[in-house]
């Protein structure tokens, strides 16, 4: 079991800052012992991101202990990073203390491990422990901060996010980018007819539909209501447009079992390229008139703009 800082009474308040202040600052050139576990602790505290962790950590260690790299491996939290290099030798080292997660450590040195070089590293690493327990209770929070409840697609936060960066690439690249706003037709009869819970479970049904038809590198998201968009980089308006007929394929095919006994549910889909000089608003604006033409033709078709 890794061993823990202990803080003397002595070591309490002010005096624990100062320790603390100069540690973080001092350099770890041959630093040992006490000293090394001060410099972790006092650096560990200033981040909430697992892998500025992990690189702090491992800028803290590499001299001393001779360290290469340094893996952490999270398969509940699907992590999987690396800071340094891989080496000869390498040592897993576990992490009890992370609660919910099932993370382990990888050490990794051009000469063998021995059993108290190990416990002087496990006595490290313990240190790591609870400001990464922090960091990834940090991470799901800011995860499921972007995540519709209800059908588990981003939000529209995600994606503002995510169209804001795939336009500055586009940008920045010259690389086409198209989006797809979709809306679920007759959607308030659905729900005055079959009910809310009915209408969940169709909105619950599309969105899994969307995920089973778009590509891995496109981004599905629930924009509000009844109201999808499908965020297509390095798609053209053709390229779009073929998406956006496989995705009504695929949802004619589906049937609802909460709506008429398994009738498909249909939609609107309205699509628009993204163009050199466009906002966010300018770009998300053409394909909601593209869509609202599609919805007054009718409904159950695709329009671009």
């Amino acid at each position: 079991m890794a061993t823990f800082l202990d803080h003397s009474p002595a070591l309490r308040g002010g005096a624990l800052d100062r320790q603390l202040r100069h540690a973080r600052a001092a350099p770890c050139h041959g630093c040992t012992g006490q000293t090394l576990r001060y410099k972790i602790m006092a650096t560990l505290q200033t981040s909430l991101d697992v892998e500025d962790l992990l690189s702090s950590l491992y800028e803290i260690i590499s001299i001393p202990f001779e360290v290469e790299g340094l893996a952490f491996i999270d398969a509940t939290e699907r992590i999987d990073l690396t800071v340094g290099r891989k080496a000869i030798f390498t040592h897993r080292f576990r992490l009890p203390d992370l609660a919910d997660s099932s993370g382990e450590l990888k050490v990794s040195r051009n000469t063998g491990f021995t059993a108290r070089l190990n416990a002087q590293i496990e006595s490290c690493i313990g240190l790591l422990q609870y400001p990464l327990r922090n960091a990834l209770r940090y991470r799901r929070a800011l995860a499921a901060s972007l995540l519709d409840p209800l059908t588990s697609l981003g939000n529209r936060t995600a994606l503002e996010s995510v169209l804001d960066r795939e336009m500055a690439a586009s940008d920045r690249y010259d690389r086409a980018l198209s989006l797809l706003l979709l809306d679920i037709d007759k959607f308030k009869s659905i729900n005055d007819q079959y009910g809310h819970i009915a209408g969940d479970a169709v909105l619950k049904s599309v969105a899994r539909t969307l995920v089973g038809a778009h590509r891995a590198t496109d981004a599905c998201f629930r924009y509000g209501g009844e109201e999808f968009v499908i965020v297509l980089p390095n798609t053209n308006l053709d390229g779009a447009r073929i998406i956006a007929d496989r995705i009504q394929v695929s949802l004619d095919e589906k049937r609802i079992e909460s709506i008429d006994h398994g009738r498909s549910a249909t939609v609107s889909i309205g699509f628009s390229a993204w163009r050199k000089g466009d906002s966010l608003s300018t770009l998300l604006d053409r394909a909601d008139r593209a869509m609202y033409a599609a919805k007054r033709a009718g409904g159950n078709r695709v329009c671009s703009l």
